[in-house]
Formats: C-alpha cells, sequence, structure tokens
C-alpha cells in the first residue's frame, strides 16, 4: 500500500514536472516568433524608408541633370543666350561645376548597408 501511494505520488510529481517544461518551452517559442516578427517589421519599416530617401534622391538628381542638360544645350549654341543662361544656372559656381565637374550618383544606403552588417536581413525571409 505505502509503495503505491508512493509510486502514484512519484509519477504526479513526474507528470507535472513534463508538463511545466513543456509549457515553458512552448512559452518561450511564442516569445522567439514574436520578437522575430518585432524585428522583421522593424527591418522591413526601414528598407522602406530608405526606399523612399532614395526615390527623393534620384527625382532630385534628375531635376538638376536636366538642368545641367539645359546649361549644355545653351553652351553649345551657336548663339550664346546669356539671358537664358543665367535664368537656368542660379549662379556662375554652377557653370562652372557643370564644366569642370563631374557629377556622380550616390544614393543613400546607410540603413540597407546596416542591415546586412548586423545581420537582420535573416528577418525577412
Amino acid at each position: 500500500m505505502f509503495k503505491r501511494k508512493f509510486f502514484f505520488k512519484l509519477g504526479l510529481e513526474i507528470i507535472a514536472i513534463i508538463i511545466g517544461i513543456s509549457a515553458s518551452f512552448w512559452i518561450s517559442e511564442i516569445s522567439v516568433k514574436r520578437d522575430k516578427e518585432i524585428q522583421r517589421e522593424r527591418v522591413l519599416i526601414s528598407i522602406l524608408i530608405e526606399s523612399e530617401d532614395i526615390k527623393k534622391y534620384c527625382d532630385e538628381r534628375i531635376k538638376i541633370w536636366n538642368q545641367d542638360i539645359e546649361i549644355y544645350n545653351l553652351l553649345l549654341n551657336n548663339e550664346l543666350n546669356i539671358n537664358k543662361l543665367k535664368k537656368v544656372a542660379i549662379s556662375k559656381n554652377r557653370v562652372e561645376y557643370n564644366l569642370i565637374y563631374y557629377r556622380d550618383f550616390d544614393p543613400p544606403m546607410n540603413r540597407y548597408t546596416s542591415t546586412i552588417n548586423t545581420g537582420d536581413l535573416k528577418f525577412i525571409t
């Protein structure tokens, strides 16, 4: 009788321990999934913001390049129209810059580069 009670009590304790450990793992798994989803959302928002920044940058560059083309066309025209050139070129420096320097294309990529370097890109998949 005593052994039976002892084994019954021992069995209940083992079952309680197994249920407790299983519940702990289950809750931990839910927490990890939630954290991954939060991190994924942060990464996607960061990439979205950077893509909007790149779009703004490209729009500005296109506007400036079109103005540069207009300056070039005025300078290459057989009859130089100084008044038109003054309207298009905001300053003397603008004309000098167009004649001397190369306009590079360097869109903002800081967030994306940071996402790659930190390994957060894995949260997107």
